[in-house]
């Protein structure tokens, strides 16, 4: 373990050097008593092991409502207590309850409030547990306004039940738009922008009052009434970001009860950890000289693991957790008086005007740089997921955390298994040939890793709380004294030398988020990998080597955007709306576009299908052999809550979240479209959209014929393709679009391994919509529709987003005008 020259460093502190620290007496007296600690230490790991702290267990859940149109309640009563025992929301609002609203049953644990409807059907009633302090703060016939004391906040929460043929209230929801309302009940309005097949009156109304006073809606994803296919109990809410929306299939009633999970602490009993990062710095500047020393005497994997371990060490050690009681912003030590806090705001404003002026003006020179505008309105097209409340097994609902983790943990080690592949393939075998070389060869070294990379990574971390599967975080490694970055360098080309990689950076720590409510099905989660922290500083540095090696040698596929510079997003969508728009001018000439989902596209890459293809690039053997060390006895465990699950392996697939994975799936599908000869394909990250024209000369029913003809051969090599690679086709996603100039065209039949393709009229592709025809704006050009993607549900472009708009129009006129002129 020892090298040879063992390097010495003084093992005992001296504490003058803490009079040094700018800080209060309090965190002067913590930092002598860790050095008294750190004098007294037996080792490095015993003293990790006493500093590690617990984190106290949370009560603290999110506010949960039950949404349910009970049709008169002395009818469904029993249904109301099985929803009551099985979800235990901490609000309920019924709608519709009818005359049992003036003898309203007791319920344990709950309040009534209630008001009146204008007839026999009507009435709205809230229960809400009996934790919460609630006042009512406004009421009217079918109309109850509530306030709610959560921890430091108040929310007011609203419930209304709107009867048929009769319009919103909407000076009730004017009285109280600028406090923070939520409101939830039967509103009988239907309107497409929350998946309605028709408007009504009440819809058009209740759309146009939102879109005035910026509320969205919150609605689940099916019809929530048994009569129809309406969705007409819903909530309005000023942000449906971090809420989840479930329908649940309960009750006898006419209508479905609908779950809603804010974003909301219900209790303040939530504990939050409070880190003294100036006296975590300040301590690891002290003991820099005994990592400085101890990085030359032990091997890279050892002084990984030590090290690591004591970073979440002293972490803990600086850290106390709290309740959200005693949460409080920072507040800075140089506001004594309101003379001094009025000065410093005035001061703040002055330096904030000019710092954004100064930031403005940067970023139209960034702007103007290689079409760069991309960078900063990427987040539009970012959706965000809730985290999810349970899991929906054989039509039940797991709760249990332990038994989630478990429960996945069982999913996920199947879904990694290892690949069958099969010995009577040509494919198949020159790519284990090619994975048993890589493997046969010696360790060999990577080039020497600078110290001007690490700064530049880690300079680039962003101070991210989330923990890894080590414990650290970004927002941990961007407090390290710089002086340790020397000794990362070093601890770095240790590896490099090896043309190793850390096995503990390769356990993986996945949080699962739900794709569809609260409580999914294993197969509808997403999943988020939280990789090592520091190790994505050595992975973002051998990413760079590659993406220069890419460059140098040409290694780009002109059908392909994303996981590469300048080559982006609004590159693929100008070219195949172009492609398009060109194809269809002809009345003769029709298009068949085939959008093809591959399914967990990251999670099947298959090792030796990437080293043939790695191999066929000729990649340098030094990358390659590193490549393949990364990939090998990878393991992951599920976190959810306070619960983790065993530990398993992983022997397919690259980690979600590390910069690595998506540039060897580019690498992976390299050799893609050569599969399709014979037609326009175009590719971003993972997302695989095929083009199949008629021709010129032919009249369109022989062009149909043609089309369909050709869809054949091509399906069959994409079947090829997905046997070869071992990457699955979903053909539940899998979509079809023909895009014409005519009135209306037969559509061919497409089957995928006997499995009918559908058609669809409109396809949102990489963010825009497109529909068969492909609309028609300013000047002939097509005009496209961005949707804005929230958490239960699309609505329409608002002012804000004209620049994308805009942006995908300029770039589109540009791009034809460098055609034709």
């Amino acid at each position: 373990m020892f090298n040879k020259d063992f390097k010495y460093c003084e093992p005992t502190l001296n504490y003058d050097i803490i009079n040094q620290f700018d800080g209060n007496e309090k965190d002067k007296n913590l930092l002598r008593t860790m050095c008294s600690e750190w004098n007294d230490k037996v080792c490095v790991s015993v003293l990790s092991n006493n500093w590690r702290k617990v984190r106290l267990s949370s009560t603290s859940e999110n506010l949960s409502i039950l949404l349910w149109n009970c049709e008169c309640l002395h009818t469904h009563t029993s249904d109301l207590d099985l929803l009551l025992s099985l979800y235990c929301p901490h609000v309920c609002i019924l709608t519709g309850v009818g005359k049992q609203i003036r003898r309203l049953p007791y319920v344990p644990n709950y309040k009534w409030f209630s008001k009146e409807g204008n007839n026999s059907f009507g009435g709205v009633a809230c229960l809400i547990q009996n934790e919460f302090t609630t006042t009512i703060s406004d009421e009217s016939e079918n109309f109850l306004l509530l306030k709610i004391e959560l921890g430091n906040e108040n929310i007011y929460i609203g419930a209304v039940y709107i009867p048929p043929n009769h319009t919103p209230p909407l000076y009730l929801f004017d009285k109280h738009k600028e406090n923070d309302i939520y409101i939830f009940g039967d509103f009988n309005a239907k309107h497409e922008s929350w998946q309605c097949e028709k408007n009504n009156v009440s819809g058009n109304i209740l759309k146009e009052w939102m879109e005035e006073n910026g509320f969205e809606v919150l609605h689940p994803g099916n019809p929530t009434s048994k009569r129809s296919t309406a969705i007409i109990d819903l909530g309005i809410v000023k942000d449906t970001k971090k809420w989840s929306v479930t329908r649940l299939e309960e009750g006898t009633s006419d209508h479905y009860p609908i779950f809603f999970v804010s974003p909301f602490a219900s209790n303040n009993q939530g504990i939050f950890r409070k880190t003294n990062w100036r006296a975590f710095s300040f301590f690891l500047y002290m003991i820099y000289p005994y990592w400085n020393s101890l990085v030359y005497n032990y091997d890279y994997n050892t002084f990984f693991n030590i090290f690591t371990e004591f970073l979440a060490a002293v972490r803990d050690r600086c850290s106390e957790y709290v309740t959200i009681k005693k949460f409080r912003p920072p507040w800075p030590p140089f506001f004594r008086d309101y003379y001094n806090f009025v000065e410093a705001r005035r001061t703040y404003f002055e330096e904030k005007t000019k710092y954004k002026k100064g930031k403005i003006e940067d970023k139209i020179e960034k702007i103007k740089e290689g079409n760069n505008i991309w960078t900063y309105v990427k987040n539009k097209f970012r959706t965000y997921t809730p985290s999810f409340q349970g899991i929906t097994v054989e039509n039940k609902t797991v709760k249990d955390n332990q038994k989630i983790v478990s429960r996945l943990a069982e999913y996920y080690e199947k879904h990694f298994s290892k690949p069958i592949f099969n010995s009577k393939s040509p494919f198949h075998m020159e790519c284990i040939e090619a994975y048993e070389r890589i493997e046969k060869n010696v360790k060999i070294p990577m080039e020497k890793i600078k110290l001007e990379e690490v700064i530049e990574q880690w300079k680039g971390l962003k101070s991210k709380k989330s923990l890894d599967s080590t414990d650290t975080s970004a927002q941990l490694l961007k407090n390290l004294p710089q002086e340790y970055l020397y000794r990362i360098t070093t601890l770095f080309n240790k590896c490099a030398d090896e043309g190793e990689f850390f096995e503990r950076e390769k356990i993986e720590k996945w949080i699962c988020l739900s794709k569809e409510g609260a409580f999914p099905t294993e197969d509808r989660l997403r999943s988020i990998s939280l990789l090592p922290n520091l190790s994505k500083i050595f992975e973002k540095i051998v990413a760079k080597r590659i993406e220069k090696w890419c460059k140098d040698q040409g290694v780009y596929v002109d059908e392909q955007s994303g996981f590469t510079a300048n080559r982006r997003l609004q590159t693929r969508i100008v070219a195949m709306i172009e492609d398009l728009r060109l194809t269809i001018a002809a009345p003769n000439r029709p298009a068949l576009t085939i959008f093809v989902d591959f399914l967990t596209a990251f999670d099947r890459m298959w090792y030796p299908a990437l080293m043939r293809a790695l191999e066929r690039l000729d990649m340098p053997i030094e990358l390659r052999k590193w490549i393949y060390n990364w990939l090998q006895n990878r393991k992951m465990f599920i976190s959810h809550g306070d619960m983790k699950s065993k530990i398993f392996s992983i022997s397919v697939g690259a980690p979600q979240g590390s910069v690595l994975a998506a540039l060897l799936f580019r690498l992976h599908v390299f050799f893609l479209p050569s599969y399709f000869p014979e037609i326009n394909c175009h590719l971003f990250a993972d997302d695989l959209t095929m083009v199949i024209k008629g021709a010129l000369e032919k009249k369109l029913s022989d062009n149909l014929i043609y089309i369909q003809n050709q869809a054949k051969i091509v399906l069959q090599s994409l079947e090829k393709f997905a046997y070869d690679h071992n990457l699955p086709v979903n053909t539940k996603k899998t979509k079809a679009m023909l895009i014409h100039s005519t009135v209306a065209v037969e559509k061919p039949d497409l089957f995928y391994k006997n499995v009918k393709i559908e058609y669809v009229k409109t396809y949102k592709f990489l963010g825009v919509e497109i529909g068969t025809k492909l609309g028609l704006g300013y000047g002939g050009f097509p005009a496209y529709s961005l949707e804005y993607p929230t958490g239960s549900g699309g609505r329409n472009v608002r002012p804000g987003q004209t620049k994308i708009v805009t942006t995908i129009y300029v770039s589109h006129v540009a791009f034809v005008a460098s055609v034709f002129f």
